[in-house]
């Protein structure tokens, strides 16, 4: 996954042995066997928004993961806060979600790969899953 600026700067999010970065800054998790080969799933609808959406685009095309259920809110920015003289919050956005296909979501929601209904999203899920190998 990138986040890309209004410039057309990409600073892409980058996994390491022990963490996950971006622009020269690691995030720890400690020294942990990454695990590439096994399915995932994930559930998503229309509450599945901003930093959930970010999940959504870092698992798209990947050979084991599939997403499952409804369209998720389209909120894809990445925004900053700055605090006004009177309390207040001014929220800007800075930069957008682009898949690993390049594809730039620019507040669009994000398609299942699997659309199913809400209460269908974990028994379609759990099926893909089962016929992966996977109990």
């Amino acid at each position: 996954m990138t986040f890309r600026t209004r410039a057309g700067e990409d600073m892409p999010v980058t996994i390491f042995d022990d963490g996950a970065g971006m622009g020269g800054t690691v995030i720890s998790v400690g020294a942990l066997a990454k695990i590439a080969d096994q399915p995932v799933v994930v559930l998503q609808d229309g509450d599945t928004v901003s930093s959930g959406e970010a999940v959504l685009t870092a698992f798209r095309d990947l050979d084991n993961a599939r997403s499952f259920g409804a369209d998720s809110a389209g909120s894809t920015p990445a925004n900053s806060v700055h605090p006004l003289y009177d309390g207040a919050l001014l929220v800007l956005t800075e930069s957008t979600y682009v898949d690993r296909d390049g594809v730039n979501l620019a507040e669009e929601p994000v398609a299942a790969d699997h659309r199913t209904s809400s209460d269908g999203a974990e028994v379609a899920a759990l099926e893909w899953l089962r016929d992966r190998g996977c109990n």
